[in-house]
């Protein structure tokens, strides 16, 4: 089990990952944290006041051998990562302790994360901070493509050494010398070369940090189905463990129900 502590403004959070039992694992383990941000469990009772929110997500078994990690990938996406190889593509991967030394590749990610949405209309922000604890508690991992010494790919994990989980996965399609089509390519090689490197280092799952829709899904849903992963579906627990934390946990909830209604107006009239 991982559990990060980071400030939020005037709010000390708490972020636990790859937790079997809620209440026994994060007991002692969060002292003064206003809220406990719990990410992927089954659905479990919790004592508090809490927000549960279902998650669905995409995991590839990684105890296979690489010829059947590669033969689960769809085959218009296997030429494309034989393509891309032949391409003179490059990887780097960077573990905490490297990176710690190195934030350079941090910034990267993040200029090229928020870049991605700018030019999608929309204004989502790196959270650089708690990204940075990942890095302390030696718990995160970022790839990056390269082509022409190009950085042009950047993918981030969080890890428990058994299992890991796609954080962030960022394209920069502002290169004016490599044209979209190679960079698309570039982000299946590297998200194939990620699975082949994590699975050399004894890691079991290779979790693809969710799905929109299980019935419906969307073009990056589409993408990651493709890669033969099994469906899979969890709980992230926002739960209030402070009475500062607590009170926000109730305004959260009351925002919810307001948008909800808002939203129920506008679709039946």
């Amino acid at each position: 089990m991982i559990t990060v502590k980071y400030r939020k403004g005037m709010l000390t959070l708490s972020n636990v990952w790859f937790s079997q039992d809620i209440m026994s694992s994060i007991t002692g383990k969060v002292s003064g944290a206003d809220l406990i941000i719990v990410h992927g469990v089954d659905a479990q009772n919790v004592d508090g006041i809490f927000i549960r929110n279902k998650q669905y997500t995409l995991i590839t078994d990684l105890k296979v051998e690489e010829t059947s990690l590669m033969a689960g990938v769809k085959k218009n996406v296997r030429y494309e990562i034989h393509r891309c190889e032949k391409e003179g593509a490059r990887i780097e991967f960077h573990e905490s302790s490297q990176i710690m030394s190195n934030l350079e590749c941090v910034r990267g990610l993040r200029d090229v994360y928020e870049q991605m949405y700018f030019e999608k209309g929309l204004k989502v922000k790196f959270n650089y901070r708690l990204f940075l604890e990942y890095i302390r508690n030696n718990v995160a991992v970022i790839t990056i493509g390269l082509v022409d010494n190009t950085p042009l790919v950047f993918h981030s994990y969080i890890t428990d050494g058994s299992k890991v989980r796609l954080l962030h996965s960022a394209s920069n399609f502002r290169s004016s010398s490599h044209d979209k089509a190679q960079i698309g390519r570039l982000n299946k090689y590297l998200h194939y070369k990620d699975m082949v490197s994590f699975r050399s280092q004894g890691i079991s799952d290779y979790d693809w940090g969710g799905i929109s829709s299980l019935d419906d899904p969307n073009g990056i849903d589409q993408f990651k189905i493709s890669f033969g992963g099994k469906m899979h579906s969890y709980d992230n627990y926002i739960i209030g463990n402070t009475v500062f934390g607590k009170v926000t946990v109730i305004c959260m909830k009351s925002v919810n129900r307001i948008t909800r209604f808002v939203k129920h107006v506008h679709t039946t009239n």
